[in-house]
């Protein structure tokens, strides 16, 4: 299979009118956040329906390249693959989600799932790095802070997908947070309401290297791919 790639710079207006510049499939547009402490970046992905079609499922997804994680300390005994799960653990601190690496979708949330479907990641815990720093503790349990490291992000199972229900026009599927000026890339496949097969990204890169001052002022990247038979 065969794809071509589109890269277009687009403000925020030009995204209202997403719709009439974009060819059916789905498109995948990076906003910048605020930076969450000083020496990270961080960053929203979106999957956006195109030419009239809804985001279907999110599938095969793997975000390489040293991304930044924050995991409850080991007596908590969980990661934060998925948004949520560090302010929820008892040893957790919500403050410490600006800082981490995760799935903004809940697989739980009554969505339909691939057979032995998970979110995982890694985390080096590369502390020497100054990464611990940037941790704060946890008033409630100020003995126990999070374990902050350098790490992946991915999908498990055979042939792992999250079918979303319902379907969406646009949905902020992963947040990434770095080290100031890294670029992690991103596998990720999707299917439009169609059905039509999968659209297949690869290696993109989570900012592409030139948009930094547009990400810096404000702006938004999309990237598109389409099928091709």
């Amino acid at each position: 299979m065969k794809f071509n790639q589109l890269v277009t710079m687009i403000g925020l207006v030009a995204v209202l009118a997403l719709g009439s510049i974009a060819q059916a499939g789905v498109a995948i547009i990076v906003g910048a956040l605020a930076s969450p402490a000083a020496g990270l970046d961080a960053y929203i992905v979106t999957a956006v329906g195109t030419g009239g079609l809804d985001v279907g499922s999110i599938a095969s997804l793997n975000l390489d390249g040293s991304v930044h994680q924050v995991w409850v300390n080991t007596i908590g005994g969980t990661n934060s693959a998925i948004t949520g799960e560090l302010a929820g653990s008892a040893f957790g601190n919500a403050a410490w989600e600006a800082l981490d690496t995760h799935m903004l979708v809940d697989p739980s949330a009554g969505h339909l799932l691939s057979p032995g479907f998970g979110v995982d990641e890694n985390n080096g815990k590369l502390n020497d790095a100054g990464l611990g720093s940037l941790v704060p503790s946890n008033a409630a349990f100020a003995a126990f802070v999070g374990d902050a490291g350098l790490g992946d992000l991915f999908f498990t199972g055979v042939a792992p997908q999250i079918t979303l229900n319902p379907f969406a026009a646009s949905v902020d599927f992963l947040q990434v947070v770095t080290l100031a000026g890294q670029v992690p890339l991103l596998d990720v496949s999707f299917v439009d309401s169609s059905s039509g097969g999968f659209i297949n990204y690869v290696d993109v890169a989570i900012p592409e290297p030139a948009t930094f001052g547009l990400l810096a002022a404000g702006g938004l990247l999309m990237i598109r791919r389409r099928r091709n038979a």
